[in-house]
């Protein structure tokens, strides 16, 4: 475009010739700088530069965005306010698809970023128990450092009636060892009364 506008030379190949000469109309030369049209209008005055923004060239393209985007006057904001803030100064083609890339690419905007989409369940209250033992909440926790006795993990089970806790230590957490502490409390809470008397 540059080329075109100081020494009126067209690329040699019929199809960029022609689609130089249609965007032509919207680029204006001053003192070697290149500016493009942001007002569309018949007749162009070269002093009214508000009517114009700076052409940006690829090499600069980065710092344009870091500048509109990610300094304190860019403020990190979104991806419609970044290209306002661009196109307000400055062009270069593909404004809108860039931005956008960059904008969605940025890691402070993605580590801030609020999702409206809920990925949880929402917090179910459940009824109350009429009766003790009707309704256990039971977990396994752990791995905890090892114990005297070689113990790494605890199962606990709540009864949710009476909230008695249930705390059982175990030396691993596979299922054979969870089936043992949950028959111990079993046989603590029914068989052993029938023991005791």
């Amino acid at each position: 475009m540059i080329i075109y506008l100081e020494e009126n030379k067209l690329p040699n190949l019929q199809k960029e010739a022609r689609k130089l000469l249609l965007q032509a109309a919207d680029y204006l030369l001053i003192n070697g700088v290149l500016f493009h049209s942001s007002v569309k209008k018949k007749s162009r005055r070269a002093s009214n530069l508000d009517n114009f923004q700076l052409v940006v060239p690829r090499l600069m393209r980065n710092l344009v965005l870091h500048m509109c985007h990610d300094s304190p006057l860019g403020g990190h904001s979104g991806i419609k306010n970044t290209i306002d803030r661009v196109r307000e100064h400055y062009y270069f083609s593909r404004l809108s698809t860039i931005v956008s890339e960059y904008v969605r690419t940025c890691h402070e905007c993605q580590i801030r970023k609020t999702s409206s989409v809920h990925t949880k369940a929402g917090i179910i209250s459940f009824p109350t128990p009429s009766a003790p033992f009707q309704v256990w909440e039971v977990d396994l926790c752990g791995p905890f450092p090892l114990s005297s006795a070689g113990h790494s993990h605890i199962f606990t089970a709540v009864d949710m009636f009476s909230k008695l806790v249930f705390a059982v230590p175990l030396h691993n957490c596979d299922a054979l060892s969870v089936c043992h502490a949950l028959f111990s409390i079993i046989f603590v809470l029914w068989c052993l009364p029938y023991f005791i008397e």
